[in-house]
């Protein structure tokens, strides 16, 4: 079964900080299998699609196809998948299931902002 510990969990949220200190996260665990992830606030347009920014105040991350996803802003797509390498780091495959396919050691969930805190972009 997927686990995450509080201190795996810690230390994702400080290496997140330390790496990326111009922005503000939300990182916490969700029911002992997940961390959740929310980009707060930052000095970068990070949705996928600049043309449709007013329309937005937040979007999901699919981690599974980031790059796709964001490569019509390359700036942010380099920034993600950071992100992404952070907090998938030491997350295997736990063993595979004969109905599920492979159970990974935890679940990640990343968001650039969230439905009722939008993301915030601050000028420097």
């Amino acid at each position: 079964m997927p686990y995450i510990s509080k201190e795996e969990v810690s230390y994702k949220r400080a290496f997140l900080k330390k790496k990326f200190p111009e922005f503000k996260f939300s990182v916490r665990k969700v029911n002992y299998t997940e961390i959740s992830v929310v980009v707060l606030s930052g000095p970068v347009d990070l949705f996928s699609n600049k043309t449709n920014r007013e329309n937005k105040s937040y979007e999901s991350v699919n981690h599974f196809h980031a790059k796709s996803q964001f490569a019509n802003n390359p700036k942010a797509q380099e920034i993600i998948l950071g992100m992404i390498d952070i907090i998938n780091q030491n997350n295997c495959v736990q063993y595979h299931d004969a109905d599920y396919g492979n159970i990974p050691q935890f679940y990640m969930n990343l968001s650039i902002g969230s439905w009722d805190k939008p993301y915030v972009i601050i000028k420097k």
